[in-house]
C-alpha cells in the first residue's frame, strides 16, 4: 500500500512539473520581460544551478573584495549551500530566477543555459566558460555528434553572447571558429578567474590547509587527485579505476602515507555513490571548488579533461591519464591531437596506470615541461577576476 501512494505520488510530482515547465514557465518567462533592467544587478549562474564556484566564484568575489555597490544575485538548485552574506540566492528554474535574469543589467555564466530570459538590448552577458584547451572537441567542432536541442542553444548563446573569457592561445582559435560568436563578441585573452588561485602562493597554502582539515587528512601526509571528465553517454566504466592499488603505488613511490580523494564531473555528481570509498578513498565530489582540491593535491589522474591541462601548466605538477574506455569514448566524442607536447603520462588500464606511477621521472617531467612552454602559452597571469571586473566597470 506504501509503495502504490509513493508511485501515485511520484506520477503527480512529474505531471506537475511537465506542466510548470512545458506551459507557465514559457509564460512567466515572457511576462518578467515587462520589467526594466537594473544597472545595479548582477546575476550569476554556475553548471546550470550547481552552486558556488567556478569562474563565476571568483568573479563575486573580487565584486564583494573592491566593495562594489552592486546587487548580487546568484542561482542555485540547493538552497541550503553557504554563500557569502552578500549574495542573494535564488532557486534555479523558479520563478524570482526568471525575474532576476529579467532584470539584472549584467549575466554571468559558465556553461550554455536554457532557464534564463530572453536577453535584452541594454543588458550584458559574459560567457566565462569553463575550460581552457582541452583534448575533448567541443561546440561546433563536434557539431553532428551534439544534441539538436543544444546546437540550437548553443547557436542562440552565442550570438547575444557580448564577450568570452579565453585561457590560452590554443583555445582562441577553437572559441573564435567553433563557439557561433557574433562578430561583435569580444575574447578577452585574460585566462579564467578560477585559475588565479593556481598562481597564488599564499593561496595555495590556504587551499592545502583547508582541504587537509575539511578531509581529516595530516599536513604531512600526500593528496592524489582523480578527476576524470564526464561521458556524454552516463556510462561509468571509464571510472573503474583500482584506487587501493593506486594509492598502495604512491606510497612505495613517495615513502609517505597517501590519500585518494575522487571528484567526479559536475555533469557526473549522480554517479558519485557507485564507487567504495574507505578511509583512504575519500568521496570529494561535492566539495564546491575544484581549485582548492587542485592546489592541495601532489598528483593528478584524470582522463580527457582539461583540469590535467591546468594542473600541469600552472601547478607545474605531475599529471596521469588513464583512459579505460578510450575507444567506447572516442564513439561518443573525437579528441584532438596533443601538437604541444603535454608532459602527461598515458594508459589504458589500470596495470599501465600503475607501471607510469612506477616509472615517473621527476626530472624528466621538468624537462618536457620546458619543452611545453615554448609552444603553449597561458593568458593566466593571476589577476583575471580583476580584468573581468574591470571591463564590467567600463563596458556596463
Amino acid at each position: 500500500m506504501y509503495n502504490k501512494q509513493r508511485n501515485i505520488l511520484s506520477i503527480f510530482r512529474s505531471i506537475v512539473r511537465r506542466i510548470y515547465y512545458y506551459l507557465v514557465f514559457p509564460f512567466i518567462r515572457t511576462l518578467v520581460l515587462l520589467f526594466p533592467v537594473r544597472k545595479d544587478k548582477i546575476i550569476f549562474d554556475n553548471f546550470c544551478g550547481k552552486g558556488y564556484g567556478d569562474n563565476p566564484k571568483y568573479i563575486a568575489e573580487e565584486i564583494i573584495r573592491q566593495k562594489l555597490d552592486w546587487k548580487i544575485i546568484w542561482v542555485v538548485s540547493d538552497m541550503n549551500e553557504e554563500f557569502p552574506v552578500q549574495i542573494k540566492k535564488v532557486k534555479y528554474g523558479s520563478i524570482f530566477s526568471l525575474y532576476h535574469w529579467a532584470t539584472a543589467s549584467i549575466w554571468i555564466d559558465n556553461v550554455r543555459n536554457t532557464l534564463r530570459t530572453r536577453k535584452k538590448k541594454n543588458q550584458v552577458y559574459i560567457q566565462t566558460w569553463h575550460s581552457g584547451w582541452t583534448y575533448k572537441m567541443v561546440e561546433g567542432e563536434v557539431e553532428k555528434q551534439l544534441n539538436v536541442k543544444y546546437v540550437k542553444a548553443a547557436q542562440y548563446d552565442g550570438k547575444i553572447c557580448d564577450a568570452i573569457l579565453c585561457a590560452d592561445n590554443a583555445f582562441y582559435s577553437v572559441i573564435k571558429q567553433y563557439f557561433w560568436l557574433s562578430p561583435a563578441t569580444e575574447i578577452l585573452k585574460c585566462g579564467l578567474p578560477r585559475n588565479d588561485v593556481l598562481l597564488n602562493k599564499e593561496k595555495i597554502e590556504e587551499a592545502k590547509i583547508k582541504v587537509k582539515k575539511f578531509f581529516n587528512i595530516e599536513i604531512k601526509n600526500k593528496i592524489i587527485l582523480y578527476a576524470p571528465t564526464f561521458r556524454d553517454n552516463g556510462s561509468t566504466r571509464g571510472y573503474k579505476i583500482d584506487f587501493t592499488e593506486i594509492i598502495n603505488a604512491f606510497e612505495r613511490k613517495t615513502n609517505s602515507d597517501c590519500f585518494m580523494i575522487i571528484r567526479l564531473h559536475p555533469n557526473a555528481r549522480s554517479l558519485c555513490n557507485f564507487i567504495q570509498y574507505s578511509g583512504k578513498i575519500i568521496n570529494g565530489t561535492n566539495y564546491p571548488d575544484i581549485q582548492e582540491l587542485l592546489s592541495a593535491s601532489d598528483y593528478l589522474i584524470s582522463d580527457y579533461s582539461t583540469t590535467a591541462i591546468d594542473f600541469v601548466s600552472l601547478l607545474r605538477r605531475p599529471a596521469f591519464l588513464c583512459r579505460i574506455d578510450y575507444k567506447e569514448y572516442m564513439l561518443c566524442r573525437n579528441l584532438k591531437r596533443d601538437t604541444f607536447g603535454f608532459p602527461f603520462m598515458y594508459s589504458e588500464s589500470n596495470k599501465g596506470l600503475l607501471d607510469n606511477i612506477k616509472c615517473f621521472d621527476e626530472q624528466i617531467f621538468k624537462e618536457k615541461l620546458n619543452e611545453l612552454f615554448k609552444k603553449f602559452y597561458s593568458y593566466d597571469k593571476g589577476n583575471a577576476s580583476r580584468y573581468v571586473v574591470e571591463w564590467i566597470k567600463k563596458n556596463c
